[in-house]
């Protein structure tokens, strides 16, 4: 199955080369290779954590952000602020995320979260993603701002990295004990907080990018230029992090 692959190349994911989930990763590494990327430029960073031990903190790349990668977390379970549109419709619950290495890595990574010196260990790892050329992190490609003690720490890690911007698409704006805390973290300059929003959320709060499903409740507003030009990814194009327009998605 590897073909002209090098198995190391692999490395970086969590499966044995074997059955679907074998040949998923072998394609996805094809074209991770094809993007330019080098060995061990994959998915998992280790980092020497306060007590000793090494862990693994895990960034995912998919087809539709390009080479953005993303710091995942289990769905539902880390989405407070989710409706009754999210539970029917969640991409998260098909296709690859479903892949027992991709909910793998999303139930390390709450792990890690969840550690007293996770602050530290996230520093860490994207001392080393920097250094690999990478300007641009996404959180949560699936999760979301889960509780305020998670949101102080991704703001002591962000703030920490101002050659960094990190974006999100959140729907926990809809708790009002979240809120103030999300409030704090988008006003760091490196940080773009966009308010997901469906028929079920009402409008975002003012002041807020808003990106939403089939329309958005703010203007002005444009769909997703990838549903029009074919083969356009997120770090191609930018809109929803680099401009103050609000975007929606088909669903």
């Amino acid at each position: 199955m590897l073909g002209n692959l090098s198995s190391d190349f692999l490395t970086g994911y969590d499966t044995d080369i074997t059955g679907s989930t074998g040949r998923y990763i072998y394609m996805h590494a094809l074209w991770y290779e094809g993007k330019g990327m080098r060995k061990g430029e994959s998915m998992r960073i280790p980092v020497r954590a306060r007590g000793g031990e090494t862990v693994l903190v895990r960034f995912g790349f998919t087809r539709q952000n390009g080479m953005i990668p993303s710091f995942s977390l289990p769905r539902v379970r880390t989405c407070p602020g989710m409706t009754a549109w999210c539970a029917r419709y969640c991409y998260a619950k098909q296709g690859n995320h479903i892949l027992p290495v991709v909910r793998k890595a999303r139930e390390e990574n709450l792990k890690l979260t969840l550690r007293d010196d996770f602050s530290e260990i996230m520093v860490a790892a994207l001392e080393k993603v920097k250094e690999k050329g990478y300007k641009i992190i996404r959180l949560h490609e699936e999760g979301d701002f889960y509780s305020a003690s998670y949101i102080l720490k991704c703001f002591s890690v962000v703030e920490r990295f101002p050659e960094i911007l990190f974006y999100a698409y959140t729907r926990s704006w809809r708790l009002p004990e979240l809120l103030p805390y999300l409030e704090r973290l988008r006003e760091l300059p490196n940080v773009v907080l966009i308010a997901s929003t469906d028929e079920h959320t009402g409008p975002p709060p003012e002041g807020w990018k808003e990106a939403g499903i089939n329309f958005c409740y703010r203007k002005p507003n444009i769909l997703c230029p990838s549903y029009k030009v074919d083969g356009l990814t997120c770090d191609k194009c930018g809109i929803c992090f680099k401009t103050k327009l609000n975007v929606y998605f088909l669903a």
